[in-house]
C-alpha cells in the first residue's frame, strides 16, 4: 500500500588483477578482450526492517570469488571520432561472513544468534550485465 517495509545499502570494495588483448583486424576496426579476478573482496550490505525497527549490516570478505569480462569494439570515423560498443560482465560468488543487528541506526551492533544460540551468518554475491554504446572524440 505505498509503505516503505525494507531499504538496503551495499558497499563493495574489489581488487583485481588482469590481461585486455587488442587487435586491429581490418583498419578503422579495433576489438579488445579482457578478464579479471578479484584476490580480494570486502562488502557491508545494511538493511534497515522498518515494521520491526531493526538495522542489520552483514560484513564479508573473500578471496578469488569475483570474475569479470569485457568485450569491446571500435569503430574509426575519422581521425578524431570513433564509435564503440562494449559489453562487460561481473559474476561474484556468495561470500559469508557476520550478520549483526540493532535497533538504532548508529549505535553498536551486535552479533545475531537464531533461537538455538546458533550464530547467523550473512552472505552477498552479485551479477550483472552492462551494454554502452559511446562515441570518443580525440583532441
Amino acid at each position: 500500500s505505498g509503505k516503505t517495509v525494507i531499504s538496503y545499502k551495499r558497499t563493495s570494495c574489489f581488487t583485481w588483477i588482469g590481461f585486455t588483448l587488442s587487435f586491429t583486424p581490418v583498419e578503422r576496426w579495433k576489438y579488445s578482450l579482457s578478464a579479471s579476478v578479484a584476490p580480494y573482496i570486502h562488502t557491508e550490505s545494511q538493511d534497515h526492517h522498518y515494521l520491526t525497527a531493526y538495522y542489520y549490516i552483514d560484513i564479508t570478505s573473500s578471496v578469488f570469488s569475483g570474475y569479470t569480462a569485457v568485450t569491446s569494439a571500435a569503430f574509426s570515423v575519422n581521425d578524431c571520432l570513433s564509435i564503440c560498443m562494449t559489453v562487460e560482465g561481473l559474476f561474484e560468488t556468495v561470500a559469508e561472513g557476520n550478520d549483526y543487528a540493532s535497533t538504532y541506526e548508529n549505535s553498536d551492533y551486535a552479533l545475531v544468534y537464531d533461537s538455538y544460540g546458533n550464530q547467523i551468518l550473512g552472505g552477498a554475491g552479485e551479477m550483472y550485465v552492462d551494454v554502452s554504446l559511446s562515441a570518443v572524440w580525440k583532441f
